[in-house]
């Protein structure tokens, strides 16, 4: 039979079929075994819905691979068809492949992203979030800036727009939200550096505000944005573990940015005992580290060790190849995405939390201490 047979069967043009595969409502109504009315409500998040009609049509909508119309849906609910992600800084390795899956997955569901930079600033988290609900957006993904501060958040979600939590949890916050198991791969990177002999090991991360850590003052760790905290409580509690009289020695919080966490890294490179190690908490502050152990004329690994929290693209092309902690960007956004997309079909379900697995990956950059 020829391949336009079954468009001419039903009066269509030639190849006008095979460009119709998208699933519909009544499709998935029909596999649920439910009116399309009844479909749609479970969908929608609105109207009355049993429980387990509500589980028929979503495990028929999962099992279709439906994609709702989110522009219909827009008309109905008086919500638009986009969705927010606000995140620290799109311009770092980390927060800019994670925001790219984001809307990636977000335009696969046919809505647009409108993305927001908050350079970790709480202020500009409220004001991204204002602005997207006067928006009316679909739902939010925010990196929040805060750990006890979430009001705006809470607010949010009563006023219809869903809330997923990326890379951090919010104290008093209940919320989707997914994240890096930080403290294991953290624990890992400690493990490896102490058992190479290291014990003056500097951890360096952009968590606290303008004056940096003190040492013996640092902010309480509970306190800290959960991807911070993380580390800090594993390295802290390595160092401990290892012997090491005062652990927070070395700590350094500093202002956010490259040049920032360059300055606090040449201050610790400058004392008499300098540390024979730095652990960078992420790719932005692994820069600023590299660029102040370069300026101090220090080789890697043969006079300093290094390892970054997480693993930019540039840490296989460095000499020696960056140590450093692999996160699931890719599947971080795409889950949140997903996540999002579940809590906008079904605003009653339960809230899930994913805790993703990080690998460390020990490269040329660690050595024996010397």
């Amino acid at each position: 039979m020829p391949e336009h047979s079954t468009a001419a069967a039903t009066g269509e043009a030639p190849g006008l079929a095979a460009r119709r595969t998208a699933v519909t409502l009544t499709e998935v109504a029909v596999r649920a075994g439910v009116s399309r009315a009844t479909a749609a409500r479970a969908l929608g998040g609105y109207g009355s819905v049993s429980q387990s009609a509500r589980q028929l049509v979503l495990a028929a909508a999962e099992e279709l691979k439906y994609r709702p119309n989110m522009v219909a849906r827009s008309t109905r609910t008086g919500t638009t068809s986009i969705v927010g992600i606000v995140v620290a800084d799109i311009g770092s390795p980390f927060f800019g492949r994670s925001t790219r899956s984001i809307s990636d997955a977000a335009r696969a569901a046919g809505l647009e992203a409108v993305v927001v930079n908050t350079d970790e600033e709480i202020e500009v988290e409220r004001a991204a979030v204002s602005m997207l609900l006067r928006q009316r957006a679909a739902g939010i993904v925010v990196a929040p800036a805060s750990r006890s501060d979430g009001q705006h958040l809470t607010e949010a979600q009563a006023a219809g727009a869903p809330v997923v939590l990326l890379d951090r949890r919010v104290h008093d916050v209940a919320a989707d939200r997914v994240y890096s198991d930080n403290e294991t791969a953290a624990t890992a990177v400690m493990a490896e550096l102490i058992s190479r002999g290291h014990r003056r090991i500097a951890y360096v991360s952009s968590a606290a505000g303008p004056e940096g850590a003190v040492p013996g003052h640092y902010p309480a760790v509970d306190d800290l944005v959960t991807s911070a905290g993380d580390r800090i409580r594993a390295y802290l509690r390595s160092l401990s573990a290892a012997g090491v009289e005062a652990p927070d020695a070395y700590l350094r919080l500093c202002p956010f940015g490259e040049e920032a966490a360059q300055q606090a890294t040449a201050q610790l490179l400058a004392r008499p005992e300098r540390p024979t190690a730095v652990f960078a908490s992420d790719g932005v502050i692994a820069l600023g580290v590299l660029r102040a152990v370069h300026d101090a004329g220090l080789s890697i690994p043969g006079e300093i060790s290094v390892v970054a929290g997480d693993d930019p693209t540039w840490s296989r092309v460095t000499t020696p190849a960056l140590s450093a902690v692999a996160q699931p960007v890719h599947e971080l956004g795409q889950t949140a995405m997903n996540l999002l997309l579940k809590r906008i079909a079904d605003p009653d379900r339960p809230f899930e939390e994913r805790v993703l697995p990080a690998a460390f990956l020990s490269r040329g950059s660690i050595g024996t201490a010397s």
